[in-house]
């Protein structure tokens, strides 16, 4: 009994089971970064609800429709519950993204009001010009850079465990140092560039939604066009620079070398001899 007791306070101790704690962090902000991707690129559910700007015709004679632009794609709702999106569409023609995106009629049968195919290409090219031009993003790039850095991560902490019990090898201090600099330099760049997309992605979501109530605005469509920022893009952004900045600096605890590692490690090293 002496020895369960022993054992469980072993297993169970505080160094154990905290080591583990930041590396649950790892879930939410492959999820973030996935839906800040994945936002206007489909009609799955909720993703064209994921959107840096939406541009939605600031007048009385046109269609109640909307154009929602994310970072790799754009969403059109006609005004009659029809969604329809199309991805990768900075690359799309502006003929074609209007196909598309308006295949059927333009008139939206509940207010009797039109949207002509003029003001729907009008409408098209000014969302192709905005996320082409201005809504540039480093996340595919934080996507890559945040998986080679948890690679390197679990390679750190591997390395350190068995640093900790053959301190006098060179190799292995050789090993355990070049583990330790790629893991830092990729978690603190792809930290930083979290960072900079979010703040950009606000600060032009935030700029794009005044400009287009202040006098002057250029018209697109009648009267002009409204632009209005996402909130839910930006809060996906905030958060997953949150949780990476928190398991950055979460590093010295996660590569904290327990009691199992050591012996996992002493034990390879007793069958190898």
């Amino acid at each position: 009994m002496v020895f369960l007791s022993a054992l469980w306070k072993r297993v169970f101790q505080p160094s154990n089971t905290l080591s583990l704690v930041p590396l649950v962090l790892i879930i939410p902000i492959i999820l973030f970064e996935a839906l800040s991707i994945a936002g206007c690129a489909s009609t799955s559910p909720g993703i064209p609800e994921i959107y840096v700007v939406s541009l939605v015709p600031n007048t009385t004679t046109a269609a109640d429709i909307s154009i929602r632009i994310g970072f790799f794609g754009i969403c059109a709702s006609d005004g009659t519950g029809s969604t329809r999106c199309q991805s990768s569409a900075r690359y799309t023609p502006p003929d074609t993204l209007v196909a598309n995106l308006f295949p059927l009629s333009l008139t939206n049968t509940t207010t009797n009001a039109t949207l002509s195919q003029p003001d729907a290409l009008a409408l098209s090219q000014t969302a192709l010009a905005l996320q082409s031009r201005i809504l540039a993003s480093p996340l595919a790039g934080c996507v890559l850079l945040f998986a080679a850095g948890v690679a390197f991560l679990l390679v750190f902490r591997r390395e350190k465990a068995r640093h900790a019990r053959q301190s006098d090898a060179t190799d292995e201090r050789r090993r355990f140092r070049w583990s330790r600099r790629a893991t830092y330099v990729c978690l603190w760049v792809h930290a930083a560039l979290l960072f900079a997309a979010a703040l950009a992605a606000t600060t032009t979501m935030n700029a794009l939604e005044f400009v287009s109530s202040a006098p002057g605005m250029v018209e697109v469509v009648g009267g002009g066009v409204e632009i209005e920022r996402g909130v839910t893009m930006m809060v996906l952004q905030w958060m997953a620079f949150a949780f990476s900045l928190v398991l950055t600096l979460a590093v010295p605890v996660v590569v904290r070398p327990t009691w199992m590692l050591v012996a996992m490690y002493a034990l390879d090293s007793k069958v190898g001899a």
